[in-house]
């Protein structure tokens, strides 16, 4: 299984940069679906009520769910350039919301799609984020004999061990994915006849 371990943003992020007198203010923050992304999108209005457009994208798991909205810029001018530079960044569960005061000047649909994702990107640049590693469950049965030297392995993941004591030991390991092929690789190597198997964290 692949590394599936990515930056997350660590907590809101607010920058802004001017083009041709209108100003663009991005927030960026931790988002998992697009729940989080309405609440972040909530509160950007609630803080900026007179702003011309809110135009947003979220990306997370990476990848897997995405979103993007224009606000009533022509479309693809907006929330689409946004979300082509979360795609193109190192990190994932983010979403931006960028928010436009119309300075006057019109820019057009390529100075339109340009200045929001430049927005986006500048945004990025000072984000402060954290590794991430999404949770995995092992579970098997093992012999009254085997518990210390699973122990000793699971303590070397930094995983968490669940025991009930039957008439064998129903084992469960909560760990971090990116810890997985280490825990399971060593259970194998010293117990080959252990069922080990993946559920969901």
């Amino acid at each position: 299984m692949p590394d599936q371990s990515y930056q997350v943003p660590i907590g809101r992020h607010i920058t802004e940069i001017e083009v041709k007198k209108s100003r663009f203010i991005c927030w960026l923050d931790y988002a998992e679906g697009r729940e989080d992304l309405k609440r972040l999108l909530a509160e950007a209005r609630k803080a900026h009520p007179t702003a011309s457009h809110h135009c947003w994208a979220f990306t997370s798991f990476n990848g897997r769910h995405e979103g993007q909205g224009d606000d009533g810029e022509p479309k693809g001018t907006a929330g689409r350039p946004i979300l082509t530079v979360l795609q193109h960044a190192e990190v994932s569960h983010v979403a931006a919301v960028v928010i436009r005061y119309f300075g006057g000047t019109k820019l057009g649909t390529g100075g339109l799609a340009r200045a929001y994702g430049e927005a986006a990107k500048h945004g990025l640049q000072t984000l402060e984020t954290e590794y991430y590693s999404p949770k995995v469950r092992l579970s098997f049965d093992a012999g009254f004999e085997q518990e210390a030297q699973i122990r000793y392995i699971v303590a070397q993941a930094e995983a968490e061990i669940f025991v009930e004591y039957e008439s064998c030991l129903k084992v469960l390991v909560d760990l971090n994915e990116a810890k997985l092929d280490f825990v399971r690789d060593h259970l194998r190597r010293d117990f080959p006849q252990l069922e080990v198997r993946l559920d969901d964290g």
